[in-house]
């Protein structure tokens, strides 16, 4: 039986004044599928749209990690929401990475940004 121990839950929006990356999800796709790889993780599914204010809606569900965003161009924001199950090994370091690449995938400057272990 498996130990339960808190996961790490990393809630927040970025401003990001390069809104090429906020428009269309077909580059954050791409994005995805290439972090997925490069940190040895496997994918479980995955849903993307491109809404008619100009931004896009992803949520990934990947092997013990849950992630969505929201993208809103008009203002430059992003909001991130990351959950880390701590069944994986330095799930806190994961969330963390998970939230730096993707900071940087939109050029982005953190607001707000809460962490939660549950």
């Amino acid at each position: 039986m498996i130990k339960y121990t808190t996961g790490t839950h990393i809630i927040a929006t970025l401003s990001s004044r390069n809104t090429v990356t906020l428009h269309q999800y077909e580059g954050f796709k791409k994005e995805v599928s290439k972090l997925t790889t490069a940190m040895g993780l496997t994918a479980f599914g995955s849903i993307y749209h491109n809404d008619n204010a100009g931004g896009f809606t992803a949520m990934v569900s990947l092997e013990n990690i849950q992630l969505s965003v929201r993208t809103w161009p008009h203002p430059g924001k992003v909001n991130l929401d990351i959950y880390c199950a701590s069944v994986l090994p330095a799930s806190d370091n994961l969330a963390s990475d998970l939230f730096d690449l993707l900071t940087g995938f939109f050029n982005g400057i953190p607001e707000q940004r809460q962490i939660i272990y549950r």
